[in-house]
Formats: C-alpha cells, structure tokens, sequence
C-alpha cells in the first residue's frame, strides 16, 4: 500500500453538498488520496452526523437549500464550542482560541464570489475553494489543512499535559493531606484522560492490595474487589 495512503486512511472528512455529482466527485478524488469520506445531503444532515461524530475535515457548499453554508458553519462553531466545555482545559485562554480545538471548514463557493469569500472567513471557515472545483487545487489545500490542524492537535495536548502537571504541583503545595493530594491527582488524571475510572493501588508484599484512592465518573459504583486477584486469574 501506498504510504501517503497508509497515513490517511483513518482521516475522516466530510463532504456537505446539496448536488449528488459534486458529492460524487469530490467522495473519488478524495477517497483516492486514501481518505475515509462521509457524505451530507444538506446542512441539517451536516450538524445531525457531526452530533455523533466530528470529522476531521468538512468540506461544506456556500449555497444549499434550506440552511445555506454560512449558517451551517456558524452553528458547527457553536457544536464544537459545546464540545470543547466537556474536555479537560485549565486555560481559559487556551479554551477561547478556536484554532485550537474546531474542525476546519473548507467553504465551496462560486468563482470569483468575494462576497461570499469574505463570509466563509467570517463565519469560521480556514479556507476556500471556487467552482468549478480543480482537484488538483482541492488535494494541495485538503492536504495542507490537514497538516496544519494535525500540528494544532499536538501543541494543544503538550499544552494540556503541562497545564495538568502545573495544577498537580500547585494543589500538592497547598495541602499537606495527602488525601487530599491523592484525591486531587486522581480527579484531574480522570478528566485530563477523559475516563471513567482512575484509580491509585497498592500491592502489598504478602501478595495483597489495597485501593487507596479512586476516581469515577458520574453514575458508576466505587470497586471494592481486590484487583490483585482479577490482575493474577487472567492468563
């Protein structure tokens, strides 16, 4: 297999066009890059899919029936705002910077609209592309997108990762209990993870253990099994 495509094949983008033959033709040339495309008949169908689950790209028509591109792409904003509130950030700074957590939108418009240029700008859009669509223009800016937000990504969760460690730091310093300390560790391991269940354990010599401070998420019940014995049965 091709290793452009080996690297691709678990990017998922989403093509949003009202006209079956431009779905038809952007799904070919993308899924010839080795992309996983998903298709939206309209921008209704757009935000229902992305409820469930977010792209990693979407390419989204300017002028559709009903709910136009410009709306769809406000209202995709206001997803990934809601998004972003149930994921793990100490910075509220960092939490205001949309390049820093929402899907790009790659806006289709007619030729030489700048009009409609400067909207898709306006409401959330990274970039454009003009029709009649060039597929040689589409792979070089669905490409270099891609590139970009993949490296958005990885600043983010190093940002992330130092932020959890700061606050650790900061929340030992204050207490001396280290209940206290242990708890909070646990707490914000769980929602920096985004898991259901952390947990801290100790083995004892004689070949037993303890659990000595558990975090869950809302809705399940503590473990108050010996995990030693589940660790020592499994093959």
């Amino acid at each position: 297999m091709n290793s452009k495509h080996s690297n691709n094949n678990s990017t998922v983008i989403m093509v949003v066009d009202d006209e079956q033959s431009t779905r038809y033709l952007l799904n070919k040339a993308l899924h010839q890059e080795g992309y996983q495309i998903i298709e939206a008949k309209d921008g209704q169908q757009c935000l229902e899919m992305c409820s469930v689950q977010i792209p990693d790209l979407i390419l989204l028509d300017a002028m559709m029936p009903e709910m136009n591109g410009f709306t769809c792409c406000i209202k995709l904003q206001e997803l990934f705002s809601k998004n972003l509130s149930n994921d793990f950030s100490l910075d509220p700074e960092l939490d205001s910077n949309p390049l820093l957590y929402r899907t790009p939108v790659l806006m289709i418009t007619t030729l030489e609209d700048q009009e409609s240029i400067d909207l898709a700008f306006t409401v959330g859009a990274v970039d454009y592309i003009t029709k009649p669509i060039q597929l040689v223009v589409l792979r070089q800016r669905v490409r270099r997108i891609l590139q970009i937000n993949q490296l958005v990504k990885e600043l983010r969760k190093q940002t992330e990762r130092s932020q959890l460690m700061t606050f650790i730091q900061e929340r030992i310093r204050q207490s001396l209990n280290l209940n206290d300390i242990l708890k909070n560790t646990v707490d914000e391991v769980r929602k920096f993870l985004k898991a259901d269940r952390v947990l801290i354990y100790k083995f004892h010599s004689d070949g037993t253990g303890e659990v000595l401070m558990e975090s869950i998420a809302s809705g399940l019940q503590s473990i108050s099994i010996n995990l030693y014995h589940i660790l020592m049965s499994q093959p």
